[in-house]
This record gives C-alpha cells, structure tokens and sequence, in this order.
C-alpha cells in the first residue's frame, strides 16, 4: 500500500530533498504542474515525487524555479514536527 502526503519543499525530509535533487540535478522546472485544489476552488504550483513507497505532492512557490539543495545542509535545519505534513493514506 502506497502512502500519500502533501507537503511544501520547505517542510521535506533531508533524504527526499537529496533524492529530489539527485533526481532532478538542474532543477524540476519542467516538472511542475499547476493542480487544482477541489476543496477551496484554487490551484498551486507543485509535482508528483514518489520515494521509498510515499508519493509526495509536493506544494512550491510561484517564486521558486530551480531547486537545488547544498552538501553542508544537515538534518537539524529540517523541522521534523511535520505538524502541516497530510498523510492520504489509502484504505
């Protein structure tokens, strides 16, 4: 069973930033999709990232158009509370 979470790049595990940006080594420009939000009748810039058996949708910036992240980023810059993290879990 695949899970699913919607989440922004900010808010990203250290290791699916660094997968992304393996991935996607000059950016994910071409990747990004405008999606539609049923709930509120808006759309957000975002794409479909699928790692370890999660797809991530994940929510970018109008402002953002080329990804990259830097060697020396560790994982106590991350906020690991997830608090805004939606798991869509299939039943």
């Amino acid at each position: 069973m695949t899970r699913k979470i919607i989440t922004s790049y900010q808010k990203l595990p250290i290791e699916v930033k660094k997968a992304l940006n393996n991935t996607y080594p000059d950016g994910v420009d071409d990747e990004i999709q405008l999606i539609p939000n049923a709930f509120t009748g808006t759309s957000f810039k975002g794409i479909f990232y699928e790692y370890n058996d999660v797809v991530y949708l994940i929510k970018y910036d109008s402002q953002i158009n080329n990804i990259a992240i830097s060697d020396d980023e560790d994982e106590d810059d991350v906020d690991t509370d997830n608090d805004d993290l939606i798991d869509l879990e299939s039943e």
